[in-house]
């Protein structure tokens, strides 16, 4: 490959200017090569030419300088062809890289987007969590309010409500007779507080009056009631829980109708539980009478050899006893005479026992 020099280089290697130098390639006395760009190159062999004072023109061409010449173009032809292609590639690298810093400044820029967005929607999103938790409080603090204000008014409600009771129990008790015990009073005071639970407080004076004679009413009644339910539990003979009978009239004489219901049927009430009472206590003693005559009858059947001898004494203890009790329970009435017990004894001890 041949050397190229700048203008300015030749010009220094002849010893002239530059401007000299251009002008002698536009007047044709020196070759010269023009690069892409259309900067002029001197090559090395005509500087070497002008100074060995061959003339580039008006000399007769001779077969070896034609070849040369044909060579010489042939090299500045390739020449030329290396630096098109040698620009063109570095046209395209910079076409490449050109594309490349615009791809990345459009992916810096669509992250940016991306980045802003997503910043936007978490201050969106922020400022909807803040304003939920806001509404939430406020809607917390209006429910506290209203409950306050349920509570108050429940409170406040129930302030009345025990006055209301409060008056209407000392009017009662100033109403009653002078006779009335406290016994008597307390019993009026609990008629009353029942009669007393749907009743509205504002209900008129005349309602309130009639109320109150109907609770005294009932309420002497009922003391009177459970007076007598009382006496006749203390003088009763025969039950062993008194207290258990006393309970169970005062049940019944609760469920009695108080308007149509006078002494007689309370008195057939009293005596009509203390019966069933007594036909409990009856029955069960009948069965511990059973259970007690079983044993002397187990021992009647062994000395007549209808068992053997090898079964214990206590076998009906060990064995039969909560069968005969089932049994007793279920056959007896409570109101069998000692003969009748024990002939029900020894009938279920053979059906026991298979005899």
């Amino acid at each position: 490959m041949e050397t190229l020099l700048k203008v300015t280089d030749a010009a220094r290697a002849l010893g002239v200017s530059g401007e000299t130098v251009r002008r002698w390639v536009r007047e044709g006395r020196i070759r010269a090569v023009q690069t892409p760009s259309g900067h002029l190159r001197i090559p090395q062999d005509e500087i070497d030419r002008v100074r060995k004072g061959e003339s580039g023109t008006g000399d007769a061409e001779t077969p070896t300088r034609s070849a040369n010449r044909a060579i010489q173009q042939k090299r500045e032809a390739v020449e030329l062809a290396r630096l098109e292609i040698e620009l063109g590639r570095t046209r395209r690298e910079q076409e490449d890289l050109e594309e490349d810093r615009s791809r990345r400044r459009q992916e810096r820029l669509a992250a940016q987007q991306r980045a802003s967005t997503e910043e936007k929607t978490r201050l969106a999103e922020l400022r909807r969590g803040q304003e939920a938790e806001r509404e939430a409080r406020q809607w917390e603090q209006l429910q506290a309010a209203e409950d306050q204000k349920r509570r108050q008014a429940t409170a406040e409600a129930a302030r009345r409500r025990q006055e209301f009771l409060d008056q209407q129990a000392t009017l009662t008790i100033a109403a009653l007779p002078s006779w009335a015990s406290p016994g008597d009073q307390l019993k009026v005071l609990e008629v009353l507080m029942q009669g007393l639970k749907e009743v509205p407080t504002n209900s008129s004076r005349s309602l309130l009056e009639t109320i109150r004679e109907g609770v005294i009413e009932r309420g002497l009644r009922m003391s009177r009631w459970k007076r007598m339910a009382e006496s006749e539990a203390r003088s009763t003979w025969g039950i062993s829980d008194r207290q258990a009978v006393l309970h169970a009239i005062l049940v019944v004489l609760k469920g009695l109708d108080q308007d149509n219901t006078d002494d007689t049927d309370v008195q057939h009430a009293i005596d009509r539980v203390i019966r069933q009472f007594k036909q409990v206590e009856s029955k069960k003693h009948a069965v511990e009478q059973g259970i007690a005559y079983a044993s002397s009858y187990l021992h009647r059947l062994r000395q007549n050899c209808f068992l053997p001898t090898s079964m214990p004494s206590d076998s009906l203890s060990e064995r039969y006893r909560s069968r005969l009790r089932t049994a007793l329970e279920s056959e007896l009435q409570g109101n069998e005479d000692a003969e009748a017990v024990k002939e029900k004894v020894e009938q279920v001890i053979d059906e026991i026992l298979g005899l």
